[in-house]
């Protein structure tokens, strides 16, 4: 499950190396990835989701918990002195599982339905909530220069033109209708929307070979310790305290233990804050997880 995403990953950063694409590959292909792939993605998941199916407030409840408290930590302890923005993006890095293009597979391929069930519901809350979260916090830092109704003003309007805010707004929008999108429709926002998980990861590794050596050097190891060790362990802890039954339990731990999903690089880059930080907690995780995600699944007694 862990090798194609580090593969893209290879990939990418082969591919720049080589300099087999122009010099302003990464910045083209992440606004392919931030401004079309990934809201279609978003906006198509949000709007095809069966509520009904998916309503599993224990599970959802430890999720949030475990992703809201490693996200909150992070953001306090941030060492770095660094700006809002920075401070945000880096808490992402620490918060933002890969819950689709890793735990959707894993998930199925362990528990069937129930897993594909918990992992849309995952994903709805990293990229309905935590995701959102980030970048209001990451707008109002943008703006803080502004007075108090000109940059509340300014923070609006961005959140309003951003498409990874308005995507899933708008399919949540379109399921509150009850249609279901056409044939065509599906088949064609399917194709893009499949799109943005493999090109973010071959741009990460495009980034990542076009990094310069003395690029920011910024430990990452805290935040590796908190994606893939404290996650998982504040997630089990509320598992606990709330009974959430087996498997939903397993599953909150399993997929609040994956690696750091391309969204926070996404971000990061798009506004140029903690881009270089937050490619390398995405290729650390992924590899670490290889080890982390098989040892946790022999725990699971799955």
């Amino acid at each position: 499950m862990v090798l194609p995403v580090f593969s893209l990953i290879a990939i990418g950063w082969a591919v720049g190396r080589k300099g087999l694409l122009p010099d302003n590959a990464v910045d083209v292909l992440n606004g392919f990835v931030v401004r079309l792939a990934l809201p279609v993605l978003l906006f198509q998941f949000v709007a095809e989701a069966d509520w009904k199916t998916l309503w599993h407030p224990g599970f959802a409840a430890a999720f949030a918990l475990g992703v809201a408290s490693v996200f909150g930590l992070t953001y306090i302890g941030y060492a770095r002195g660094g700006s809002v923005a920075d401070r945000s993006i880096a808490s992402l890095a620490a918060a933002y599982a890969n819950t689709a293009f890793m735990g959707i597979p894993i998930s199925v391929a362990l528990f069937g339905q129930t897993g594909m069930a918990a992992a849309v519901v995952a994903s709805l809350l990293t990229v309905g909530a935590i995701f959102a979260i980030a970048i209001l916090l990451v707008e109002i830092d943008v703006h803080r220069s502004k007075g108090w109704a000109q940059a509340s003003a300014g923070v609006a309007i961005s959140l309003a033109r951003n498409p990874l805010v308005s995507g899933p707004i708008l399919g949540g929008v379109w399921a509150l209708g009850g249609l279901p999108l056409p044939a065509p429709v599906h088949q064609l926002l399917s194709l893009l929307g499949a799109a943005a998980s493999p090109v973010a990861l071959v741009t990460i590794g495009l980034f990542l070979a076009a990094m310069p050596r003395s690029a920011d050097k910024a430990p990452v190891a805290p935040l590796v310790v908190m994606k893939l060790f404290v996650q998982p362990l504040v997630t089990a802890f509320f598992v606990w305290l709330l009974a959430v039954p087996a498997p939903w339990g397993g599953l909150a731990i399993l997929i609040a233990a994956l690696p750091t999903g391309t969204g926070p690089f996404m971000v990061a880059k798009l506004y140029e804050h903690e881009a270089a930080l937050t490619a390398r907690v995405i290729l650390i995780t992924t590899i670490l997880s290889a080890v982390t995600i098989s040892v946790l699944i022999a725990l699971l007694g799955v």
